[in-house]
């Protein structure tokens, strides 16, 4: 990038190291930006074309419908606050009650280990490192992190199952020997 746009500070992207990659919107073709990876599995896993399209849609949906769903809140509850029976009530929106009930059926649909894999590496953005360490005792690295990645690309394989249902990958025809197309003549 040149030096009169606008975009991350050489601090930022010495601190991101190899988190960084160039992108162009779809809908532009002039202007090019600096996408900052962060880490995030999902991102890596993308870039470096690990992880298909759908198993990526498939996490950001997963992602939105928890986040829509208010269970990304990070609220505390204050002790103080009066809180009086038959008082207000607060009625939920319909965009929140439905993110809600999608996330709890992706959540039954997949089931508890590719949920936690999930949650634990796209939602709360735990360390890929750390985590399987932690999963699968791995003291080495690059083990730790090939086990989680593992564990997050069939997760997510369930959950493009889940969300988008199994597709035919091949089409499948077939006729007698002795077909022959005919077009019919109009009525």
């Amino acid at each position: 990038m040149n030096r009169n746009s606008i975009g991350p500070t050489p601090e930022r992207l010495a601190k991101a190291g190899d988190q960084v990659e160039a992108f162009t919107a779809a809908d532009s073709v002039h202007h090019q930006a600096l996408r900052m990876l962060d880490g995030h599995p999902l991102e890596r896993l993308a870039s470096r074309g690990v992880i298909t399209g759908d198993q990526y849609q498939a996490g950001t949906r997963f992602y939105g419908d928890w986040y829509y769903s208010g269970l990304a809140a990070s609220g505390v509850i204050d002790p103080a606050r009066e809180v009086v029976d038959g008082g207000l009530i607060m009625h939920e929106s319909d965009r929140k009650l439905a993110a809600m009930t999608a996330y709890k059926r992706a959540v039954q649909a997949i089931g508890m280990i590719h949920s936690t894999v999930i949650t634990d590496l796209v939602l709360l953005e735990q360390p890929v490192e750390e985590w399987g360490r932690k999963w699968f005792r791995q003291k080495a690295p690059k083990l730790a992190k090939a086990q989680a990645h593992a564990a997050l690309i069939l997760a997510l394989q369930a959950l493009d199952h889940h969300y988008y249902g199994q597709r035919q990958n091949r089409p499948h025809v077939s006729h007698a020997d002795d077909y022959r197309p005919e077009i019919q003549p109009p009525t």
